[in-house]
């Protein structure tokens, strides 16, 4: 069962590569994300939505094998109960992520820095 869900999430990661091809690299439209800093709060900025979506990211997939898992429950009343505190955790994770990134948003353009 652990050998299926690592294939699962191993064959998912090597589709989100293909996601980033459709995005508009046309010369100068995006600033230069690496050396072109202006100012700190930018940065700071850009790392704490990263690791938002990176959370984001796991609360997801803990949803998808909660999924699994109540699929794969076969009537058990332990492992649909496991399967629903797991979608149930990732829930909770998702709306608190997303609220983390409402603060963070509202703090940043009220410093006046690019969220």
């Amino acid at each position: 069962m652990k050998k299926a869900i690592a294939k699962i999430v191993g064959l998912a990661t090597l589709a989100i590569p293909t996601t980033s091809l459709a995005a508009n690299l046309a010369p100068g439209a995006y600033p230069d994300r690496i050396s072109g800093r202006e100012d700190v709060e930018s940065f700071v900025s850009d790392i704490i939505n990263w690791f938002l979506g990176f959370i984001g990211l796991i609360a997801v997939i803990m949803f998808i094998y909660g999924g699994i898992l109540y699929l794969t429950a076969g009537g058990n009343d332990e492992n649909t109960g496991k399967a629903k505190k797991a979608m149930l955790y990732a829930i909770v994770g998702i709306i608190i992520v997303l609220l983390a990134y409402t603060i963070v948003a509202a703090v940043t353009n009220a410093l006046g820095a690019v969220a």
